[in-house]
């Protein structure tokens, strides 16, 4: 027996090519089974609702109480179906340790974050976080260390709002690929 039954819904998963009215079985948190589902402890009926997979959102600002943009992850995303978010660069290199501690390893939301090529990231609305350009440091948003590491948690980039042109010169030898995002 399955621990929830989600039946009556309209399942949609471009990625598998499912569009179907299908019965979804959850166990210990996970998607057991899609179909016939059978007996379940508890039961849902989505009759006129549409499931869907997790969302992504590629664009938000989740270092809140820092950022001024900053939202709360869990309450934001996990309630509008978003399981997977991007944080475009609400924290930079000198601030990021602060951002995984405090935000990511505590989150139930999968958290990416691009690194923000101001070392302070975006945490005030007073003066723009490239205003003066001797807050930009690529060298230091490349060369922390757990760039090079990826994965939930570990910035996968650069996020820049007002240099077009970003020196991708890695601190030191082999410290592979870095992607970047540049918003002008």
């Amino acid at each position: 027996m399955t621990d929830l039954a989600i039946v009556g819904g309209q399942v949609i998963d471009p990625g598998r090519g499912i569009d179907a009215r299908l019965g979804v079985a959850v166990t210990d948190g996970h998607v057991a089974a899609l179909g016939d589902v059978g007996p379940a402890a508890e039961t849902i009926d989505a009759t006129g609702l549409v499931l869907l997979p997790g969302l992504v959102d590629l664009h938000t600002h989740l270092y809140h109480g820092v950022s001024h943009y900053g939202i709360d992850p869990d309450a934001n995303c996990l309630r509008r179906g978003v399981t997977t978010a991007v944080d475009a660069g609400s924290s930079g290199a000198q601030t990021f340790p602060g951002f995984r501690r405090y935000v990511i390893e505590g989150a139930k939301t999968r958290i990416f974050a691009f690194l923000h090529v101001a070392v302070q990231g975006m945490i005030t609305s007073l003066v723009g976080e490239l205003e003066d350009l001797r807050w930009a440091s690529p060298a230091q948003a490349v060369g922390r260390e757990v760039l090079r590491q990826g994965g939930p948690g570990h910035p996968v980039g650069e996020a820049a709002r007002t240099v077009a042109d970003v020196e991708q010169n890695p601190a030191r030898p082999g410290a592979g690929h870095v992607r970047v995002q540049a918003a002008i």
